[in-house]
């Protein structure tokens, strides 16, 4: 096993989390991008609305989404790719979160989801004013070109986790857990371990000059 897992990212409609209404995949394996997957859609039934503030981040509407795939077209092609695999996320708690409540209220199944928070690993490991995407990515040399849309900020998730493993010397997204201090995040299957620092104890920095040897 080399360092393999899948970056996730969701935009939602409204102040529902369980109205995804749009998703990104970015798949890993041995620390490179080999595939990527990304859809817009319908929220779950009940729920096709885009409030103000959501579209003022990521810039859609109710008519857009009106025109997209149903919620049951969609979501069980998003629940296979994540199947069996190691999720990562920035700020993890809400796209875990948003994927377990639109799972419901479409009327599938909650999946049982491990995940591991980049936001949590990146305040372990760089001293910046903020951790938001944006200002990790820039820090690791991630791009990020269209914020707040799901596929870009799922590929600025999986660079910034590829970036900080490899310069601390991680084979695994596990091993790269251990030396960050940081547990491994779980959901469903009647238990939640959230991913968050084990202990207290001053950032390790990550030199992020290009290694020359």
């Amino acid at each position: 096993m080399g360092l393999d897992f899948v970056a996730l990212d969701v935009e939602t409609a409204n102040a529902f989390r369980g109205s995804v209404c749009q998703v990104g995949l970015v798949r890993v394996r041995d620390g490179r991008i080999v595939d990527e997957w990304g859809s817009l859609l319908q929220p779950p039934p009940g729920r096709v609305w885009v409030d103000f503030d959501r579209g003022q981040v990521h810039g859609l509407t109710t008519a857009v989404l009106n025109t997209q795939p149903t919620f049951d077209t969609v979501w069980p092609h998003v629940l296979r790719r994540l199947e069996g695999q190691i999720l990562v996320a920035h700020n993890a708690a809400f796209d875990i979160a948003a994927v377990r409540e639109s799972s419901e209220a479409g009327g599938f199944d909650a999946p049982e989801l491990d995940y591991v928070c980049s936001l949590v690993l990146a305040r372990r490991h760089l001293e910046l004013p903020t951790h938001t995407l944006d200002a990790v990515a820039a820090a690791c040399g991630v791009p990020l070109d269209h914020h707040h849309d799901a596929l870009a900020d799922a590929r600025a998730a999986a660079g910034i986790t590829i970036a900080l493993a490899t310069r601390v010397g991680a084979r695994t997204i596990l091993e790269f857990l251990a030396a960050s201090g940081v547990s491994l995040g779980h959901a469903g299957g009647g238990r939640r371990q959230t991913c968050h620092a084990l202990a207290d104890r001053p950032v390790s920095s990550v030199d992020l000059e290009p290694r020359l040897f």
